[in-house]
């Protein structure tokens, strides 16, 4: 039996290690196990990573729309220092 379209990118992105995708221009993001939860395989997802968010005063990101403590995803590795 033949993989779905799902299981294809979530192979690909635990081979590459991701943890999931990330679409900037809507600053969304999903993680392995719940890829594609809006029904949606958008062009502009690429592949990302998870996050706990720690808030738009602490990670000084203008874009940030999270609260502490909620998952964020992002197309670039968090770099501890981005979050002092």
């Amino acid at each position: 039996m033949s993989k779905g379209i799902v299981e294809v990118v979530e192979g690909w992105l635990v081979d590459n290690g991701y943890s999931g995708l990330a679409n900037r221009d809507m600053q969304c993001g999903c993680g392995l196990g719940d890829l594609f939860l809006c029904d949606c395989i958008a062009n502009e997802c690429e592949p990302g990573y998870e996050h706990v968010c720690v808030g738009r005063e602490s990670c000084g990101k203008e874009e940030c729309e999270g609260e502490a403590g909620d998952r964020c995803f992002t197309t670039t590795p968090w770099v501890e220092s981005e979050g002092e």
